[in-house]
């Protein structure tokens, strides 16, 4: 965890440090890979070229030392089993040394063992490397006249201080290159994502300024990038959204402030007056509380239809059951025939239409679409309930008295807007049966001429669409 955390704080926050380190990161890595692998590869080849050498060597020394039977060799032939540029070692074949070529006392040693090697391999030794190889030489002897000694072995080695001191500067070099390119690589990179997410710095000012205050200032969508004014148009439209949603809230509260000032102001005056005794007789005491018993049944009212919006707002889920909407249908313009009688109320439906909801709400619709109805239309007005059976049901209700203008039919369904054919109502009864339908994952709409139609469609119980969102 401690390694974590640490890795964690040293990797930058930001955009541009992320982009120009992984950059960076990137390319040191790149370039230290292929370095190793040109440096390993360039080692293997300087030994590959010396074995090459040595075996050359080695060839020439046996074609001289190994012959059939035997054969004597002085000094003077000696030079002729190694170049100038490579070491000798003769070894008798109790495995002391004859002759030593191109080493120094310390050396000797350490080369004579690898007299068994067929092979090229590497004798390190303190000041330099060998590269060397053994030849047998059973029928050889050194010497000059009666002094002669058989001569069991040789070994041949080259000097690798130049392919070494090569493959140093070789690595030298490549760090040196790796640092510019590193410099040159984090410099260029930091001009390129620095002129690249100019356009999000540009953004970032404009919604800093909106987080300030300003409600018309919107992020720049002109001279960016693709990707850029992309995510500018979505932020704007989210800015925009946002404006619109609280333009709408503030424009409730103030009308939802408005709706309930009014039964508060009258049930507020008739307490004064009450309490100052100015209601000295039983009628008027009894005015007083039924008045303000109205006044409170109407605040009760909207408060419980705000509460209502504001719970379907919030996607509270309501009943999946099956309804009988032509139930509802007729059980509401029973309850309105009795309430307005000077109403013309009929019902048109096949038995039993069923739907998928919540029954209570399903009510509210019916009983806000007649009552609506009723409440705007002059007495002997012909209301009229139609029920469609199919898939989707469509539900109608029709009425024969004023209609709407184009711009109330266009706000018909705004919360606290009243339609304008007659005055009265909180302007909320229409807004939920938008909501509560909405929630059912049905639709609303309405048309207005010579008879206003309002047209709801819920889906039949049992289709494929009757979830309610």
């Amino acid at each position: 965890m401690g390694v974590r955390s640490t890795l964690r704080h040293l990797v930058p926050r930001s955009i541009r440090g992320r982009l120009l380190v992984g950059l960076v990161g990137l390319v040191v890595t790149v370039m230290l890979v292929g370095g190793v692998v040109m440096w390993v590869a360039l080692d293997d080849y300087l030994i590959w070229r010396r074995d090459d050498q040595l075996i050359a060597y080695r060839d020439r020394a046996a074609s001289i030392a190994i012959v059939p039977g035997d054969r004597t060799i002085g000094q003077r032939q000696i030079a002729a089993l190694a170049p100038r540029d490579s070491t000798l070692v003769i070894l008798d074949r109790s495995g002391d040394v004859l002759v030593a070529q191109n080493l120094t006392n310390d050396e000797i040693a350490s080369v004579a063992t690898a007299s068994g090697r067929t092979e090229p391999t590497t004798v390190a030794l303190p000041t330099r490397d060998l590269r060397v190889i053994g030849v047998d030489t059973p029928n050889l002897s050194v010497g000059d006249g009666d002094a002669t000694v058989a001569a069991g072995s040789l070994v041949l080695g080259l000097d690798l201080t130049e392919d070494r001191e090569l493959t140093r500067h070789f690595r030298l070099v490549g760090l040196a290159v790796v640092l510019v390119a590193t410099a040159t690589v984090a410099l260029g990179t930091a001009l390129v994502v620095r002129t690249g997410l100019r356009p999000l710095q540009t953004m970032t000012d404009s919604a800093a300024a909106i987080a300030a205050g300003s409600t018309d200032e919107r992020l720049p969508t002109t001279g960016a990038s693709k990707e850029a004014e992309v995510l500018a148009a979505t932020v704007n439209r989210a800015f925009d959204e946002r404006a619109a949603a609280e333009a709408a809230l503030r424009d409730f509260i103030a009308d939802a402030a408005h709706e309930l000032r009014t039964p508060l102001t009258v049930i507020n005056g008739w307490a004064d007056l009450a309490m100052q005794s100015g209601l000295d007789d039983t009628d008027s005491a009894e005015l007083a509380v039924e008045r303000i018993s109205a006044e409170a049944t109407r605040m009760r009212m909207l408060v419980d239809e705000l509460l209502l919006l504001a719970r379907l707002d919030a996607r509270q889920p309501l009943d999946k059951l099956p309804v009988d909407v032509t139930a509802i249908a007729e059980e509401v313009c029973t309850d309105a025939a009795i309430v307005a009688p000077d109403h013309e109320i009929s019902v048109t439906a096949a038995d039993h239409i069923v739907v998928t909801g919540d029954d209570l709400r399903l009510r509210q619709v019916f009983r806000n679409l007649v009552g609506n109805a009723v409440q705007h239309t002059p007495p002997g007005t012909h209301v009229g309930v139609a029920v469609s059976d199919g898939d989707p049901v469509v539900i109608r209700v029709i009425d024969d008295g004023p209609g709407l203008t184009d711009d109330q039919r266009a706000h018909v369904f705004d919360r606290f807007h009243r339609a304008g054919r007659a005055e009265g109502g909180s302007g909320l009864g229409l807004a939920v049966v938008d909501a509560i339908v909405r929630a059912h994952g049905g639709s609303v709409s309405v048309t207005s001429g010579e008879r206003t139609e309002f047209m709801v469609r819920l889906s039949r119980f049992g289709s494929r669409d009757s979830e309610i969102g």
